[in-house]
């Protein structure tokens, strides 16, 4: 039995999410599925409370509405991915995920289409952080923006070295395979390999 971490790369409303053990210092991929965390054009929350509801009052309804809803999909959805990998005669540990963001208060993100995007972003990567929290997971951050090179220097190989065994990874495993696949992979690698490798979020 292997100890097993969950990769994920959240997106508005869904996410990818790749499990990962280590087998001879290597990545194997146990499960890998897109989660569904809110389905209708509504998961664009904050865009919705600043450009459709008449109301400031109304869109903050809306934007807890999607936060609440998210956050139970998220829950579910990790708990059926911790039942697979125990299926798999494995053990879920730890979940992989980028930082968080901090965000300034909800009237001035309505004010900012910038910070719309922004907070779209971290209201799913928190519904998942939530989700890996009720399932009893160690949760680590990594900079996704230079995440090649970052986990290349954690984990002692080079980018060039990593790029090509995610691509083998891919090869061997069929389609799907993207960048958010990849990314989930090395996600989950790193928060397998402890707290020496990216930063533990309390």
């Amino acid at each position: 039995m292997a100890d097993v971490a969950i990769g994920m790369r959240p997106h508005t409303g869904w996410a990818v999410l790749v499990s990962v053990a280590v087998e001879d210092g290597e990545p194997v991929v146990v499960d890998r599925r897109r989660l569904e965390l809110f389905a209708d054009d509504e998961r664009f929350a904050y865009h919705a409370a600043a450009e459709v509801t008449p109301t400031f009052e109304e869109g903050v309804a809306l934007i807890d509405r999607v936060r609440k809803e998210s956050h139970r999909a998220a829950r579910a959805g990790v708990k059926e991915v911790v039942k697979a990998v125990g299926a798999a005669g494995h053990t879920a540990v730890a979940v992989g995920l980028p930082p968080a963001r901090t965000l300034p208060p909800v009237e001035k993100i309505l004010g900012s289409h910038p910070l719309l995007h922004t907070a779209e972003g971290e209201l799913y990567r928190e519904a998942l952080a939530d989700g890996a929290n009720r399932c009893h997971l160690r949760l680590s951050v990594a900079p996704v923006k230079d995440l090649l090179p970052h986990a290349a220097g954690v984990l002692g190989e080079s980018v060039a070295s990593l790029t090509h065994l995610l691509a083998a990874l891919g090869k061997s495993l069929g389609s799907p395979w993207t960048k958010d696949h990849r990314e989930a992979a090395l996600l989950a690698w790193l928060a397998l390999v402890g707290p020496t490798a990216a930063s533990i979020e309390s």
